[in-house]
C-alpha cells in the first residue's frame, strides 16, 4: 500500500479523506484520519466494507484496477471473493446475449436470497462502471446493421428465395418446423412480449409508493418469470422484442434501488438493462436506460460522466423515437450541462426539451384501449420514468435552478406538483421538497414551511431512500429557524415522521 499512496499522490490525510468521502457516496458512515492509515501500513485491517471502498478510492485516483490483493489486505472475504462489491458472474461481452441474461438471473438470484442479498448490497458504485463505450459500439453497430438491411430491402424488394428478416439459423428453434413458421409460437411470443411490457407498468405504478415498495415481488418476476422466457429459445426479432421489453423492466428496478440510495446495486441494474437494451438492438430503450444511468451520475457527484451518458443518450435516439422520449432525453441533457457549468449549452439544450415536450398530445381522460395504446401508455410512464407532464415540469425546474433562475425553477415545480397525480406520492413529495428548498434560499420562509408540510403529508405513504433524506435535511435546515412559531410546529411534525419511520 506505501507504493500506492506514493503513486497516487496522496498524504496519509488525504487517503483519509478520500475514503470517508467515498464511504459517504455509499451510505457508508467512515471516521477515518491519517492515523488509521497508519496502522493499516502496519498491518491492521479495516473492517471489510472499508476494504473494499479502500480499493474503489485506489482505482479511481491512478485509473486502473487496484485490487485488495495490490493493497496487501488478500481477500475481504471467505471463499476468495475480493470483497462485497464483486457480484458473480463477470459481466458478458457486447454481442453475447445469453451471457447477459444469465447474469441477470444471477443478480436476481443474489438478490432474491436473504443471506447473499445481503453481499449483493454491500456492492459499491463504481466509476468504472460508467464506462459504456463497448456497449455504445454494439448499439451503433445494431442500428448500422439495421439501416443497411431496410437499403437493400428498399432497393431489391422482396425475393422468393429469401429468407425471412427474422428467420432462425438451421436448427435453432423460433418456431420454425420443416421451413414453415409456427405462427402458435410466434403469438405466443409476441403475447409475452405484451405481458412484459404490463409487468412494466404495472412495478412502475408501484413507485408511487417508493422505491422499496414492491422490489422483492418485481426481483422474483425477474427471476421466476422473465428469465426463462429469455431462455426459451426464441430467435431474431422474436428474440430481440424479448430482450428489449426485458431491458425496460430492469431499468424500473434500477430506478428502486437508486431512489433506494442503494447506488451500487443500482449501477449493477443499470448496466444490465443498457446489456438488454442493446443486444435486443433497441435504441429507443437503449437512451432511456442512458438518461436513467446519467440521472443516477449526477446524483451520486459524478457530472462529467452524467454530462457523457447524456451526450450519448441525446444522439443515440432514433429519428422517429416519441416526442416525449426526446424530451426527457434532453432536458437530463440540459441539467447535465447546467451542473458542469455551461449555461449556454444548457439552455440551448433545454429549449430543444420544451419544443419535443410541447409536440406531445395530450392524453385524453379515458383513452381507448388496443395494444398500440396500451404499449405508449408503458412508454409515457414506465419506460421513461413515470412520463407525465409533471415529470417533465419537475426536470425543467431543476435545470433552472442549476441555471440560477429560482424564480423560473419554482414556477416550473409548481407547475409540475399541481400536474402530479394525487396518488403518485412519491413524486409529489420530492417536488414539494425542491420548492421548500428554493423557497427557503430565497428567504421565503413561510413559502418553504407549506411546501414541508405538503411533504409530510405525502411522505406518510412513502417507504423511499430519497425521501427519508429530505426528511433529514429538512429538520437539519430548519432547526436555525427554529425561534419561528411556524418552523416550530413544522419541525415538531418532521420529528414525529421522524420516529415513525426509525420504528418501522
Amino acid at each position: 500500500m506505501r507504493r500506492l499512496i506514493s503513486a497516487a499522490d496522496w498524504t496519509y490525510e488525504a487517503l483519509a479523506r478520500a475514503v470517508n468521502a467515498l464511504g459517504a457516496e455509499n451510505g457508508v458512515e467512515l471516521r477515518y484520519d491519517r492515523t488509521s492509515v497508519a496502522h493499516w501500513l502496519a498491518g491492521s485491517l479495516p473492517r471489510a466494507p472499508a476494504r473494499a471502498i479502500l480499493s474503489e478510492a485506489f482505482s479511481r485516483r491512478l485509473g486502473r484496477p487496484v485490487s485488495l490483493a495490490d493493497l496487501g489486505m488478500g481477500p475481504a472475504a471467505p471463499g476468495g471473493g475480493e470483497g462485497a462489491a464483486q457480484v458473480p458472474p463477470g459481466e458478458a461481452a457486447p454481442g453475447d446475449a445469453e451471457q447477459v441474461v444469465t447474469r441477470l438471473a444471477a443478480l436476481c438470484g443474489m438478490d432474491a436470497d436473504p443471506p447473499r442479498r445481503e453481499l449483493l448490497r454491500a456492492s459499491l458504485f463504481s466509476v468504472a462502471g460508467l464506462d459504456v463505450s463497448a456497449w455504445q459500439e454494439r448499439i451503433d453497430q445494431q442500428r448500422a446493421a439495421a439501416r443497411q438491411g431496410h437499403r437493400q430491402d428498399h432497393r431489391q424488394g422482396p425475393r422468393e428465395d429469401a429468407p425471412a428478416a427474422d428467420a432462425a439459423p438451421e436448427g435453432a428453434g423460433d418456431g420454425v418446423r420443416d421451413g414453415v413458421r409456427d405462427g402458435a409460437a410466434d403469438g405466443e411470443r409476441a403475447r409475452e412480449a405484451e405481458r412484459m411490457r404490463a409487468a412494466t407498468e404495472f412495478f412502475h405504478r408501484a413507485g408511487d409508493l417508493g422505491g422499496r415498495y414492491g422490489r422483492s415481488a418485481l426481483v422474483t418476476h425477474l427471476r421466476d418469470d422473465v428469465v426463462p422466457r429469455l431462455h426459451n429459445g426464441a430467435r431474431g426479432s422474436v428474440r430481440q422484442e424479448l430482450l428489449g421489453e426485458a431491458a425496460h423492466l430492469v431499468h424500473v428496478l434500477a430506478l428502486k434501488y437508486a431512489d433506494d440510495l442503494q447506488h451500487g446495486v443500482a449501477q449493477h441494474y443499470f448496466r444490465t438493462a443498457l446489456q438488454l437494451a442493446a443486444e435486443g438492438g433497441d435504441p429507443t430503450a437503449y437512451a432511456i436506460v442512458l438518461r436513467g444511468m446519467s440521472a443516477h451520475a449526477l446524483e451520486v457527484g459524478h457530472g462529467g460522466a452524467a454530462l457523457r451518458i447524456a451526450v450519448d443518450a441525446a444522439r443515440t435516439a432514433p429519428d422517429g423515437a416519441p416526442g416525449h422520449v426526446r424530451a426527457l432525453l434532453h432536458v437530463q441533457l440540459a441539467l447535465a450541462q447546467a451542473a458542469a457549468g455551461d449555461p449556454r449549452e444548457a439552455a440551448d439544450s433545454l429549449s430543444t426539451a420544451e419544443r419535443h415536450h410541447e409536440s406531445v398530445p395530450e392524453e385524453p381522460e379515458e383513452p381507448e384501449k388496443s395494444e398500440e395504446s396500451e404499449k405508449g401508455a408503458a412508454e409515457r410512464r414506465g419506460l421513461c420514468g413515470a412520463y407525465v407532464v409533471s415529470s417533465f415540469h419537475f426536470h425543467r425546474g431543476r435545470t433552472l435552478a442549476a441555471l440560477g433562475d429560482r424564480t423560473g425553477a419554482l414556477a416550473a415545480l409548481r407547475r409540475a406538483w399541481g400536474t402530479c397525480p394525487a396518488t403518485s406520492y412519491c413524486a409529489r413529495a420530492l417536488t414539494q421538497a425542491e420548492i421548500a428548498r428554493l423557497s427557503l434560499r430565497q428567504g421565503a420562509l413561510e413559502a418553504a414551511c407549506t411546501a414541508w408540510h405538503r411533504f409530510l403529508d405525502d411522505y406518510l405513504h412513502l417507504d423511499s431512500g430519497r425521501a427519508d433524506r429530505a426528511l433529514a435535511q429538512l429538520r437539519g435546515e430548519l432547526r436555525t429557524h427554529r425561534a419561528h412559531r411556524s418552523v416550530r410546529r413544522l419541525l415538531h411534525r418532521a420529528d414525529a415522521a421522524a420516529r415513525r419511520e426509525r420504528r418501522a
